[in-house]
């Protein structure tokens, strides 16, 4: 397991969403997660591109329940 990531894990479990129940920080962080595992992040930046926009609205219908 690479070191940093129990510092990662804790860090995700402690995201604050609104009324506990807001799943965007989560889908947003799991969608930006996949688009470095890409290749579509290579500076440490992050923009909304249509490939993020993608992402967020495929993790969101498999996700969300509402």
């Amino acid at each position: 397991m690479h070191p940093a990531l129990p510092i990662y894990i804790r860090a995700f479990t402690r995201l604050r969403r609104a009324n506990g129940t807001a799943p965007h920080k989560p889908i947003l962080l799991l969608s930006v997660l996949q688009l470095v595992a890409e290749g579509g992040i290579e500076r440490g930046q992050v923009f909304m591109t249509s490939e993020l926009v993608a992402f967020f609205r495929t993790n969101s219908s498999r996700l969300v329940t509402t």
